[in-house]
């Protein structure tokens, strides 16, 4: 194999676990989402849990939970180690890769095969690199993706264990009791009026009754003083014709 064919596979080789980086950070949104699901199921069934009496189901449902917890936190020790503490090598900028090149063209100017030993020294340089930052890029891809599996197989038997506790939680009515309590209201303060009398809600509607009864009283009279008045005036008119 020809050293041009020795760099393209080593090249492959450096951009394949660099794919495989970016594909390990979105494969860890899953796992993340279950575990707060877990975690808020958990808390729910916690909030909402009563001790009554020591029955099967309460029995199974306390197990279940603790056995849940220890399982939750293992599941969150592999994943904080699949996703965190990983430093990752790259090659160097094309900037640096380029003055590195000049220096090889400068330092073997002045030997009459300069441009043939630059290029050899400069693709030897090229080499190292795919093969170190790929080599590393690797060990972490690697460590990660044991991680990651040791994260999905304790999930998996977190949320069997989980859903055991949720039917235990249920089936065994350990809900805490909602009892409604029907409040009655009542208004027993007094009304104080602007002249300083203090008088309960019952004798302010019996005196707000009679003075509507006193003004219907004096409407009423009003309107038969005017009739009458009326009746006057005409009778006046007749005896004048």
């Amino acid at each position: 194999m020809q050293k041009k064919q020795v760099i393209e596979l080593y090249e492959k080789l450096y951009f394949h676990e660099i794919e495989t980086r970016e594909k390990l950070n979105s494969r860890l949104q899953i796992p993340l989402t279950i575990i707060i699901s877990i975690v808020g199921l958990l808390s729910f069934l916690l909030q909402n849990y009563e001790h009554k009496s020591y029955s099967t189901a309460e029995i199974i449902f306390l197990i279940s939970i603790a056995i849940t917890f220890s399982i939750l936190i293992s599941a969150i020790f592999f994943f904080i180690r699949s996703w965190y503490n990983y430093t990752y090598s790259f090659l160097p900028t094309a900037c640096e890769t380029e003055e590195y090149r000049n220096k090889l063209i400068e330092m073997y100017q002045p030997y009459s095969e300069d441009v043939d030993l630059a290029s050899k020294y400069f693709t030897e340089f090229l080499m190292r690199s795919y093969v170190e930052c790929s080599s590393i890029n690797t060990r972490n891809n690697d460590l990660r993706l044991l991680n990651l599996h040791k994260t999905n197989r304790q999930i998996v038997y977190t949320v069997a264990i989980a859903f055991i506790s949720f039917l235990a939680f249920f089936l065994g009515n350990l809900e805490k009791d909602q009892s409604t309590k029907i409040s009655q209201v009542s208004v027993i303060s007094p009304i104080t009026l602007n002249d300083g009398n203090i008088i309960s809600l019952r004798e302010s509607a019996d005196v707000l009754s009679n003075a509507i009864l006193e003004l219907t009283k004096k409407s009423q009279e009003n309107l038969e003083t005017a009739i009458s008045n009326d009746k006057l005036k005409n009778e006046q008119k007749e005896k004048t014709k």
